[in-house]
């Protein structure tokens, strides 16, 4: 990548016993996403998104790289701004040769309304 993704180890990830990783963590008002979406009405793209959950996911279980081989689903129910603060769970759901499959789930920690919900399919090294 040609951008720094945020390093959400400093957000504390949790991992439980079950292998959920979790953490809030506050939107950036500088992140590089918002730059020209939109100029008076900032909102975080799905495409950020998903870049940041595969970033988590790198912090989570690492240290190492991941590939984004697949979106396998995505639904993005509520925009996100900058300032706002945000829960990441992100639930392992399975491997095969193709990867490893996540559902990271993108939750306001305040009311508990689903920001976005994606599945994705990774690779590491």
């Amino acid at each position: 990548m040609d951008h720094q993704v945020p390093n959400f180890l400093k957000a504390g990830i949790e991992k439980n016993a079950n292998g959920t990783l979790r953490a809030e963590w506050r939107i950036p008002e500088n992140l590089f996403y918002f730059d020209g979406h939109f100029p008076n009405s900032p909102v975080l793209p799905a495409v950020a998104i998903v870049d940041l959950s595969v970033s988590f996911l790198e912090s989570g279980t690492g240290p190492r790289t991941l590939s984004l081989q697949k979106i396998i689903s995505a639904k993005m129910a509520k925009a996100l701004h900058p300032g706002e603060t945000v829960r990441i769970e992100a639930v392992a759901k399975g491997s095969s040769p193709e990867g490893e499959d996540w559902s990271v789930h993108w939750i306001d920690p305040k009311t508990l309304e689903s920001s976005a919900l994606i599945r994705l399919l990774v690779t590491g090294d």
